[in-house]
This record gives C-alpha cells, sequence and structure tokens, in this order.
C-alpha cells in the first residue's frame, strides 16, 4: 500500500494484495448435502482459489465534511465456482433434484464505495453510503452469481452532545433491482425496493446508554438478494422461493460501558 497526504485535510492511497485460500471440506467432500432446490457434492481435485486484487481511494476531513471513497478490481483466475451437474431423483421422491457441485472458473469483481457525513451546525448531519459491485465469470462468459446489487443509504441525524445526550435519526435504505444473474446458477433476479427506519439513543447516566430502533417504518414487502432460498416447502413457500425480510419491527437495546 502506497499513501499520499498532499495537503493536511486529503489522505490518498493505492494498493495491491495477493490472496490464496483452500477449498473447505464442504466444496472438496460434500456427499449429496442438502442445497436449496436439490443437493451438492464436493470436488476433492479443486485448486486453492487465488485473487489478484488492486484497489485506490482517499479520506477527505473537512470542518463540515468526512468523506471515504474507494475502488476495486479482483482477477480470480482458480475462483471456486458453485455449477450445476445434472437433476437426478437423489431422494425417491419422485421429482428430479438439482445436483450442484464446485469448479474452478475465471472470475472478475469490480466495484466501488462511498460514505459521507455532511454537517450542519453542532446538531444536525446528514451521512450518506453508496455500494457497487459487479462480477463476471469469464470462463463461461456470463454474470457471476450471488452479487448484491447498489445499494445507498441516506439519513438525516439530530445530536443533542450536552446532558443528558440524545439522537435521532431518519434513515432511508435504496437498493436497485439486481438483473445481472446467472440464471445457469440457477439464480432469479429480485426486484429493488425502499426502506425507512428511525433509530434513537438516550444516555441514561455516564455508563447505561439506551437505544431504540423502528425499522422498515413502512411494512414494505420486500427480498435480500443474498437471501437463502426455502429449502423445503412451508407456509405457502415452495422449496426455491425467496424468503421474504422481515416487516415492520421494533427493538431495544441497553448498552452498558
Amino acid at each position: 500500500v502506497l499513501e499520499w497526504s498532499p495537503i493536511v485535510e486529503l489522505e490518498l492511497y493505492i494498493g495491491t494484495a495477493l490472496t490464496m485460500r483452500p477449498a473447505g471440506l464442504t466444496e472438496r467432500y460434500f456427499a449429496y448435502g442438502p442445497a436449496p432446490g436439490g443437493f451438492q457434492v464436493g470436488n476433492p481435485t479443486l485448486d486453492s482459489e487465488i485473487k489478484w486484487d488492486a484497489s485506490i481511494g482517499g479520506h477527505l476531513t473537512l470542518p463540515w465534511l468526512e468523506a471515504r471513497a474507494a475502488f476495486f478490481h479482483a482477477w480470480l483466475p482458480t475462483f471456486v465456482y458453485q455449477a450445476p451437474i445434472e437433476r437426478r431423483d437423489v431422494n425417491g421422491d419422485g421429482n428430479e433434484d438439482l445436483i450442484r457441485g464446485f469448479e474452478n472458473i475465471s472470475a472478475q469483481l469490480m466495484g466501488a464505495e462511498l460514505s459521507a457525513t455532511f454537517r450542519v451546525g453542532e446538531l444536525l448531519s446528514f451521512p450518506i453510503s453508496l455500494s457497487w459491485v459487479r462480477g463476471w465469470n469469464r470462463t463461461n462468459d456470463r454474470d457471476l452469481p450471488e452479487i448484491p446489487p447498489f445499494e445507498a443509504r441516506v439519513a438525516a441525524r439530530f445530536d443533542w452532545n450536552r446532558t443528558p445526550g440524545f439522537w435521532l435519526e431518519l434513515g432511508g435504505r435504496f437498493v436497485t433491482s439486481q438483473k445481472d444473474v446467472d440464471r445457469n446458477f440457477p439464480e432469479d433476479s429480485t426486484d429493488g425496493y425502499a426502506l425507512l427506519d428511525v433509530r434513537g439513543g438516550f444516555n441514561i447516566n455516564d455508563r447505561l446508554r439506551l437505544r431504540a430502533e423502528l425499522e422498515n417504518l413502512l411494512d414494505a414487502e420486500y427480498s435480500e438478494h443474498l437471501t437463502r432460498e426455502a429449502l423445503l416447502a412451508s407456509g405457502d413457500l415452495l422449496p426455491g422461493d425467496e424468503v421474504p425480510s422481515p416487516g415492520r419491527r421494533v427493538t431495544f437495546s441497553l448498552l452498558a460501558t
């Protein structure tokens, strides 16, 4: 990693790295283990997964703004990819089950992250964050599966730092649809959604803090793209259906320091 600070308020960096991991026990030796929509088997001949990556970014600090940005690119010549092998009635229920295995492929990843907090006086601030990533299966010339869609978070936050201190935040999470999917995986596209949350905290004393959160304020119905699909039929869900995320919910936390 090379770092450079042209001015006191700005720090820049550029870096590169090589990482590798051996294939896991599941990836090598699973023997018809249950998986969404069927079963999966290991591949004892898998090579270790190797990743070359490069990144560039920076950190800006001003009286009214603090921001961080990063961009990365990664190449994985021996990415461990979960691939469909065949369809066969494994459990004897009269239906064909999808059997997945593992193989090494060449893959590419590219992404960026941005976070910033704009301050208006001592009491009000506006935190935002953006994240984006794309993945490609270069061996088979298609999209890489299980890649999250573009996501943005925006909030307005009020901080009362005098005794007794408290804070209140109204925020939104905005996620686009994910259409860049690997249907051979198999993987389904998912719709975008928007969520509103209200959070707040109160300092009871120097050591105790109370925190409350009201998430999914409008009780939106949505599914995270990376949520595991239903493995077995349950209620009105069939095997392979997207599992919906929780609706409106309230949580309280008591924190001690």
